[in-house]
C-alpha cells in the first residue's frame, strides 16, 4: 500500500471516529470529528448501508490506519497471528500492540504513533561497537549470545524487522527459561541506558516525565507491562495491576541515572 500523504483528519472522518493521528489536537475542539462528524466528499453525509464484507473491510482499514501499518505489513502480522494458538483477532492485536513505536507511544514519549515512530527510526544505538536498530534486536541478540547460539545471533543482526527478530529469538538453541528470566531485566537495562544516553530526543522525553510512574499498558503482557489497557480505569491504581511492569520500572531507574 502506498504511503498516505493527504490530510490525516480525513481518515478519522472517513472511519467515523477519532483515531488520534494528530496527537494533542485530537483532544481539543479543533478535532474535525467534533466539528464535522461525517465522511469527507460531496456524498459524505449520505447514509450508506454496508454489507458484511464492507464492514469487515472498514474495520481492517481502520486498524491499519490506527497503528500506522501498510497492507503488506498487516498481511504478515495476520499470518503470524493465524499460526499462533488462540483467537486470531486477539493474537493480531497483541502483535500490533507490541510494535516498538506503539510501546513508545503508550509510554507517553510521543503524542501520536507517527511521532513515536520518528523516535524509533532515529534512535539507533551502539553497545560494545555493535549497532542496533531497536531494543528488540538488542535483547534477542543478547539472548542468542547468552546461550551461545552464534548462528541465530548473526541472523538477528542482519534484519531490522521486529517480527522476524522475535521469531529468531524463539529459535535460540539451548534456551533455559529460568536462567533467562534471571538476567533479562539486566540486559534490557543495559540496552536502554545505551539507547537513551546516545539519543538526545529520547533522553529529553524521558526526563520530561519527571517523577511520574511509568507503565507499559498492554493487556496480554504481564511481564513487561501491567496487564491492563490504556482505556482501563484500573491502570491508575497500582494495587489493581495484573502485570509486573518491568519495562516501566526499568525506565524509571534509567531516568534516575541520566
Amino acid at each position: 500500500m502506498a504511503r498516505y500523504k493527504d490530510e490525516q483528519c480525513r481518515i478519522c472522518r472517513r472511519e467515523g471516529q477519532k483515531l488520534f493521528l494528530k496527537g494533542s489536537r485530537c483532544y481539543t475542539d479543533k478535532c474535525s470529528i467534533s466539528r464535522r462528524n461525517y465522511a469527507p466528499g460531496q456524498n459524505g453525509q449520505k447514509r450508506k448501508k454496508l454489507s458484511e464484507y464492507g464492514t469487515q473491510l472498514r474495520e481492517k482499514q481502520k486498524t491499519k490506519m490506527y497503528y500506522g501499518v501498510g497492507e503488506k505489513q498487516f498481511r504478515k502480522y495476520f499470518e503470524m497471528a493465524s499460526n499462533k494458538k488462540g483467537i486470531t483477532g486477539e493474537e493480531l492485536l497483541t502483535i500490533l500492540e507490541s510494535r516498538l513505536d506503539n510501546v513508545v507511544y503508550r509510554l507517553g514519549f510521543g503524542s501520536s504513533r507517527a511521532q513515536a515512530r520518528q523516535f524509533v527510526n532515529h534512535s539507533q544505538f551502539d553497545v560494545n561497537g555493535i549497532g542496533f536498530s531497536s531494543m528488540e534486536q538488542y535483547m534477542m541478540y543478547k539472548k542468542a549470545v547468552c546461550f551461545r547460539d552464534d548462528v541465530i545471533a548473526e541472523k538477528i543482526l542482519e534484519t531490522d524487522e521486529v517480527g522476524s527478530i522475535k521469531e529468531l529469538g524463539r529459535m535460540v538453541a539451548g534456551y533455559n527459561e529460568n536462567y533467562w528470566n534471571g538476567i533479562r531485566q539486566i540486559v534490557v537495562y543495559e540496552g536502554l541506558i545505551a539507547k537513551f544516553s546516545q539519543n538526545d530526543k529520547l533522553r529529553e522525553g524521558l526526563l520530561h516525565t519527571k517523577d511520574q510512574i511509568l507503565a507499559e499498558c498492554a493487556v496480554k503482557d504481564r511481564i513487561w507491562g501491567i496487564g491492563l489497557s490504556m482505556k482501563d480505569p484500573d491502570r491508575m491504581d497500582l494495587s489493581k495491576w495484573r502485570g509486573q511492569n518491568l519495562l516501566g520500572y526499568t525506565l524509571m531507574m534509567i531516568r534516575d541515572r541520566l
